[in-house]
């Protein structure tokens, strides 16, 4: 009964860790382009542990934790195998009033941190990808960078990234299928300043309904997974308080999306992550990301 109590409870914000929008296997026309503004919501007083063998433990917050995402993400075409990717995020984050209760924390018996805001600007991922075939299935690879931008604030153990940069190289598939397209994704996230390492994984299946020659919709069942090794010695300090950004977050969960064609060249995408089929060091609440896209 504990297991499926958490696992009924366990949400994870995604822009806390691959932190872009994705458009799938598919490289872009050459000067042909994507460009999207996304917010995402995030706010929660518990932290999820995994114990192993898809157990977890739920710990308690001290203070609530908010955490606000703006984002713009690119894709450019700068040939027709060849396209350019950006994501570019900002970071909200504050503390808010000690809980009333802590029955379970963190960190037994250490001392309440003040609370506190810190602003500023995330890990900027920019990757290149490059379309290898393309004939009824697409077969892309990617080279990917996450720079070490984050500021950290160890006083009040808030972060608005990760304290260290990453080389991610993947590889990705695509088909379209009957109105609707499949695309998935498999990589490797080599970090440096002594975080652990991961395997990352997604996929999407998407169903599109055309209600008129402007308008379309896509319905999309997701899946995204980040593992880490747990080899990483990095100290999180003072993270472990809010639940941001540490060393061995890791996850496998499901999501939905809707992204709605709203005239030729303007899309409005929402979407969020369901309950984990595996968690570690993740705050534990459900997340909600708006975004407006144009596509030339």
């Amino acid at each position: 009964m504990h297991y499926f109590k958490i696992l009924g409870l366990c949400f994870l914000g995604l822009l806390i860790t691959v932190q872009t929008a994705w458009a799938g296997a598919w490289p872009k026309a050459k000067g042909t382009g994507y460009a999207q503004v996304s917010f995402t919501y995030l706010k929660y007083n518990k932290v999820t542990y995994s114990t192993g063998a898809f157990g977890f433990e739920q710990f308690d917050l001290k203070r609530p934790v908010l955490d606000l995402t703006l984002q713009g993400y690119l894709e450019y075409g700068l040939t027709n195998k060849l396209t350019v990717v950006g994501a570019f995020p900002l970071k909200f984050t504050a503390t808010g009033n000690p809980m009333e209760t802590v029955a379970n924390p963190v960190i037994p018996n250490s001392p309440l941190l003040p609370a506190g805001t810190l602003n500023g600007l995330s890990n900027i991922f920019l990757a290149a990808k490059y379309g290898f075939y393309n004939e009824g299935v697409v077969i892309s690879g990617q080279l990917g960078l996450r720079t070490g931008t984050a500021n950290i604030d160890n006083l009040t153990g808030l972060r608005t990234g990760f304290d260290s940069w990453a080389f991610i190289p993947s590889v990705q598939i695509g088909a379209g299928l009957n109105k609707g397209y499949f695309s998935g994704e498999l990589g490797f996230e080599y970090r440096t300043n002594n975080y652990s390492h991961n395997f990352l994984a997604r996929a999407e299946y998407g169903y599109g309904v055309t209600w008129n020659e402007q308008h379309k919709t896509y319905f999309v069942a997701a899946f995204e997974a980040l593992i880490p090794f747990n080899n990483g010695t990095y100290d999180d300090g003072t993270a472990a308080e809010t639940a941001l950004y540490q060393s061995r977050l890791g996850y496998a969960l499901p999501g939905i999306k809707i992204n709605h064609n709203i005239n030729k060249n303007w899309w409005v995408n929402i979407g969020s992550y369901g309950a984990a089929l595996y968690i570690n060091q993740g705050g534990a609440a459900p997340s909600v990301t708006i975004g407006l896209a144009y596509e030339w």
